[in-house]
């Protein structure tokens, strides 16, 4: 009986742990949204040859749309704490103006084709690489890491991008088109100024990370690196997803376009600098943390404006059932 009664402290203690992954996923877990999410309208009719064809993507991206983009792009830095590198481009008779806040790993060059696109539908385009991203400034020497202490560093430099370039030099309406991070750093900005933007696109918004081990465990553990000696080093291990890094195998999953991941890997290591692609513990903490606050049902509430999400079924970085949905 004796022995029983001093067991029971130890079986109490073994049970938190269930207790609190229980309480977490009850809270933060993903859930679908009822009925089903509705379906997207038919697409438009473009003509035949507006898409880059696979056959000579190679080409046809060297001798028609880089050169397009150059002739019509404005590429500058600004600085409000630390060099942001960003971009204007303007369409021949605009219509409105498309503010770009790129995913996590990305830099201007992977969005050339999708900056064409618009400026052919009458689109100006605004982008920015977002800090540690690119040519931008980064908080680490290593050039394959991403780091950021404050993950409000993001929505900050996106507000002051669009207050003091992007809505003065492109037509109105002003649309914000985010994707995955940038689409959290995105929902932040306008939390900060909510008229910064006349209509917001979350594309993939990376509100729920897919990871291998329960995020009850990942966020704890992430938050307790992130304040120790390894929040600068790269956020790796079975926790994480295995694509953490954007490599060549999860862009061909992605576009099921083997010329266009080609290209991509040519223009990333180009001049054999190799591109920005790990997460930090650091990064990893304060993505999480972002992704609860801006999730939060007054904060969701707070945010009026015309709004559409777009996410597809089988993305392997962000759940399609994240809290937006909740």
């Amino acid at each position: 009986m004796n022995s029983s009664r001093r067991a029971l402290p130890f079986l109490a203690l073994g049970a938190l742990p269930l207790a609190w992954h229980e309480l977490y996923r009850r809270t933060y877990a993903p859930k679908p949204p009822a009925g089903g999410a509705p379906l997207l309208p038919q697409a438009a009719n473009f003509p035949p040859d507006f898409f880059l064809s696979e056959d000579c993507y190679a080409q046809q991206m060297s001798d028609k749309v880089l050169p397009y983009l150059k002739a019509r792009g404005r590429f500058f830095f600004f600085s409000r704490e630390g060099r942001i590198r960003c971009a204007h481009f303007a369409a021949d008779a605009p219509r409105a103006t498309l503010v770009l806040s790129p995913d996590v790993q990305d830099s201007m060059g992977r969005w050339s084709e999708t900056i064409y696109y618009l400026l052919k539908l009458g689109l100006s385009v605004d982008i920015i690489e977002h800090y540690g991203h690119g040519k931008s400034a980064s908080a680490v020497q290593n050039p394959r890491l991403i780091h950021v202490s404050d993950f409000d560093r993001y929505a900050k430099d996106l507000q002051f991008f669009i207050r003091r370039f992007a809505a003065v030099e492109g037509p109105r309406p002003l649309v914000l088109l985010g994707q995955g991070m940038g689409a959290v750093a995105a929902i932040r900005a306008l939390e900060l100024e909510e008229d910064l933007a006349d209509g917001t696109i979350l594309s993939a918004p990376l509100l729920s990370l897919i990871t291998q081990k329960p995020e009850s465990s990942v966020f704890p553990l992430a938050l307790a690196l992130a304040k120790s000696p390894w929040a600068r080093r790269r956020a790796a291990g079975p926790s994480l997803a295995s694509q953490t890094a954007l490599d060549g195998e999860s862009i061909l999953l992605a576009t099921g376009s083997p010329a266009r991941v080609a290209f991509d890997a040519k223009r990333r290591y180009e001049g054999a600098q190799a591109p920005r692609q790990w997460p930090t513990w650091g990064w990893l903490s304060e993505m999480l943390k972002a992704a609860h606050e801006v999730a939060k049902p007054e904060a969701k509430a707070a945010l009026t404006l015309p709004l559409l999400l777009l996410h597809g079924t089988d993305d392997f970085v962000s759940s399609p059932n994240g809290r937006v949905c909740k």
